[in-house]
C-alpha cells in the first residue's frame, strides 16, 4: 500500500509526458503564447525604455501577425524565462551524461526509437512545453493532496485515477493556451475552497486567497473566470461560509493589483496602452465576433462538453451519487454546484468549445471521486460494494484506453510540423547553402512555429560569452529563410515565387512557376479506413515508400523511414507486420501539406 501511496501520483505527469510526446507539435490556438515564448526564450528585452521598442518591433512575432485582439504575455514571459534557465543549467546534457554513464547500450537502443526520437525534435519547444506540464501536474497534485486532508487517501487517490485517465487535461496541460495558464490557477483557487479542517482564522485566508486566485485569473488570461468567481462567492455566501466584507477586502485589492500589473507589461510589449482581456471581452462577447467561429446550442458544455472532458462512463453516475448519499452530500454539494452553475450561465454565449469550461473538470473529478470512494472503502461489507469496486476498476481501464484512441487521432491533425520537420531531415542529404521556404496558411495553423526554424546556431539571450548555443541546423552552414506571406495579391504574382526554393502547400496548384511535389504530408480525415491483409496503405506495393519500410525492418533502425513517412505509417506499418497480421482499423487519412521543391526554368512534369 506505501509503494502505491508512492507511485500513484506519478501517474499523472507520467501520462502528462506520454501526451507531449506523441503531439508534439501545436496549433493555431496556442499559436500567440508559443510565439511570444519563443521570442522572450530567443530575444529577450532590453531593459532601456529607449532601445525596447525598437528591439520587439525588430525581432518579435506579433508585431507582424498581431491576431484579432492583443493577449497577455504574462504566462509566456514567466514560461520564457523558466525555459531558459532550465535550458541554461543544461539539464538535458546532464541527463544525458548520467544516462550514458549508468545505462549504456540500454540508452543507446532507445536514441534509435521513435519515443526519444520524437522527444529531441525540437528541444527548446519541448522544454517549454514540458515545463509548463509540470506545473499543470504539480497544481493537480496539490488539489489532489488536499482532497486528502479534506477527505480521506482513498478520494484522493480516485481523483487521481480519473485525472489522470480522462484525455482533455493530460493533452491540454502542455499547451500553451491562455486556459492552460489560467487552470494553473482555478484549480490552486479550488483548492483554496476545499473544507480542510482548520480554525476560522485559516479559512477566512484560505477564502481570500481563492478569491484572489480566481481574479487573476480573469482579469489576465480568461476573462470568462469571472463567472466562474461570481458562482464559487454566490455559494461561499449561500451557505454562510464566508461574508461580504471578506469578498469585497479580497476582490477589489485582487483587481487592482492584477489590471495594473497586466496593463503595465501588456502595455509595454504591444507599444500601446493595452488591458488585452477587457479588448478580447469586448471584441468577443460584447460585439459577438465569436460566433464568426460556429454557435452551438445552449445545451451543448451538458450534453457534449462535460461528458468528454470527465471521459468515465461512470464519472456523472458517480457525481449524482455522491450529491444524493448522505454522507458524501454536503461536501459534493461544494464541490459541484458552483462549477455547474458557472458552466450553466456560460452556456449562455453562443460560440463554444470543451476548453471554455475545463477549469470546471478537477472539481467536478473530485466529487465523482467521492463517490468511488464511499463504494471502494465499503469493499469488505457485501458483494454489491466488491462488485461496484471491479466495476469502477473497469471504467478506469475503459477511460483509458478511451483517452489513448483520442490521443493517437490527436497526434494526426499536425501536418505543418510534421511537414517542416521532414524538410529539415531532408537537407541532410541536399548539397544546398541557403534555403528559402514558403510556408501557407494550413502548414502555420498545424505544427509549424518560430521554435521550429533553423538556423546554423540559434544563440540563447544572456550567454555573453557566446558559450551557451542551442544548434538547430542539421548540417553546418545552411541559412534558413522562412516566409509565411498571406496576402491573396502578392500570392497571385507568380515573381514572388521565384525567390523560394522549398514551399509547404495545402493545394499545390497555388505554387506558381515550376515545382514539383516531392513528399506528400498525411493528416486525419475523419472516419475510419479498413485495409485487409495485402491491400496498400497509402503507397503503392511497389514504391520507394515500401523500399524504405523494408530496410528500416531489414535493419532495425526506423529512423530514416520515419524521415521519410513519419510516425503515423512506420506505427501503422509495423502494427500491421507484427499484431494483426496484415489488418488495419483506424483514422482515415488524407493528402494535407505537400513539400514542394522549385524546378529550373524549362522543367516539365515527368
Amino acid at each position: 500500500m506505501k509503494a502505491l501511496q508512492i507511485a500513484l501520483p506519478l501517474l499523472l505527469p507520467a501520462l502528462i509526458l506520454v501526451h507531449l510526446l506523441a503531439a508534439p507539435y501545436t496549433k493555431v490556438e496556442e499559436s500567440f503564447n508559443l510565439q511570444a515564448t519563443h521570442d522572450i526564450f530567443t530575444h529577450g528585452y532590453p531593459l532601456s525604455s529607449t532601445t525596447f521598442p525598437a528591439h520587439i518591433r525588430s525581432t518579435y512575432d506579433h508585431i507582424l501577425f498581431p491576431g484579432a485582439v492583443p493577449r497577455t504575455f504574462l504566462g509566456s514571459l514567466i514560461l520564457g524565462h523558466l525555459t531558459h534557465a532550465f535550458l541554461h543549467a543544461d539539464l538535458f546534457g546532464h541527463a544525458r551524461a548520467f544516462g550514458n554513464a549508468f545505462l549504456g547500450t540500454p540508452l543507446h537502443f532507445a536514441h534509435s526509437q521513435l519515443l526519444f526520437h520524437s522527444l529531441v525534435r525540437a528541444s527548446p519547444q519541448q522544454t517549454a512545453r514540458f515545463i509548463l506540464g509540470c506545473l499543470t501536474a504539480t497544481s493537480l497534485l496539490r488539489y489532489a493532496r488536499a482532497l486528502a486532508r479534506a477527505f480521506g487517501l482513498a478520494t484522493a487517490g480516485w481523483y487521481i485515477l480519473f485525472q489522470a485517465t480522462q484525455f482533455h487535461i493530460p493533452f491540454y496541460a502542455t499547451r500553451t493556451l491562455p486556459n492552460t495558464f489560467a487552470l494553473l490557477l482555478t484549480t490552486e483557487a479550488a483548492r483554496a475552497f476545499l473544507p480542510v479542517p482548520a480554525g476560522a482564522a485559516t479559512w477566512r485566508t484560505r477564502t481570500t486567497k481563492g478569491i484572489y486566485l480566481l481574479v487573476a485569473a480573469g482579469v489576465i488570461f480568461r476573462a470568462e473566470i469571472a463567472l466562474l468567481l461570481a458562482t464559487q462567492v454566490g455559494y461561499l455566501l449561500l451557505t454562510r461560509r464566508t461574508t461580504l466584507r471578506t469578498v469585497i477586502l479580497a476582490g477589489l485589492p485582487a483587481a487592482i493589483l492584477s489590471i495594473g500589473i497586466s496593463v503595465a507589461v501588456d502595455s509595454a510589449f504591444w507599444l500601446r496602452p493595452v488591458w488585452p482581456e477587457l479588448e478580447s471581452f469586448i471584441f468577443n462577447v460584447y460585439n459577438g465576433a465569436s460566433s464568426e467561429w460556429g454557435v452551438s446550442p445552449w445545451h451543448t458544455y451538458f450534453s457534449s462538453s462535460l461528458p468528454k472532458l470527465l471521459l468515465n462512463p461512470l464519472a456523472i453516475p458517480l457525481i449524482a451519487a455522491a450529491l444524493y448519499l448522505p454522507a458524501t452530500a454536503r461536501n459534493a454539494g461544494a464541490l459541484v454546484i458552483p462549477q455547474l452553475a458557472f458552466v450553466a450561465l456560460y452556456s449562455a454565449q453562443p460560440h463554444k468549445e470543451a476548453r471554455f469550461v475545463i477549469y470546471a473538470i478537477p472539481p467536478l473529478t473530485a466529487a465523482a471521486a467521492l463517490g468511488a470512494s464511499y463504494v471502494w472503502t465499503r469493499r469488505a461489507r457485501g458483494v454489491l460494494y466488491r462488485l461496484g469496486s471491479l466495476v469502477l476498476l473497469g471504467g478506469v481501464g475503459v477511460s483509458f484506453v478511451a483517452s489513448m484512441g483520442m490521443l493517437f487521432v490527436s497526434a494526426l491533425n499536425y501536418p505543418g510540423g510534421e511537414a517542416l520537420w521532414m524538410l529539415h531531415q531532408r537537407m541532410n542529404w541536399e548539397e544546398i547553402d541557403v534555403v528559402r521556404v514558403h510556408m501557407d496558411v494550413l502548414s502555420c495553423m498545424t505544427g509549424v512555429s518560430k521554435f521550429q526554424e533553423e538556423q546554423p546556431t540559434k544563440p540563447l539571450w544572456g550567454a555573453g560569452d557566446g558559450s551557451l548555443l542551442i544548434p538547430t541546423a542539421q548540417r553546418k552552414g545552411i541559412e534558413w529563410h522562412y516566409d509565411k506571406t498571406e496576402d491573396e495579391a502578392t500570392l497571385r504574382d507568380p515573381a514572388f515565387w521565384e525567390q523560394f526554393d522549398f514551399a509547404l502547400m495545402a493545394d499545390p496548384s497555388k505554387a506558381l512557376g515550376n515545382w514539383k511535389v516531392t513528399e506528400v504530408v498525411w493528416g486525419f480525415a475523419g472516419g475510419v479506413e479498413v485495409l485487409k491483409p495485402g491491400e496498400c496503405m497509402m503507397y503503392g506495393r511497389e514504391s520507394v515508400a515500401s523500399e524504405v519500410l523494408k530496410l528500416a525492418w531489414d535493419y532495425g533502425d526506423v529512423r530514416i523511414a520515419t524521415e521519410f513517412l513519419g510516425n503515423y505509417e512506420i506505427f501503422k506499418d509495423a502494427m500491421r507486420r507484427s499484431v494483426t497480421r496484415g489488418w488495419w482499423v483506424g483514422p482515415k487519412m488524407e493528402h494535407k501539406i505537400h513539400i514542394m521543391k522549385r524546378m529550373p526554368p524549362g522543367w516539365t512534369m515527368p
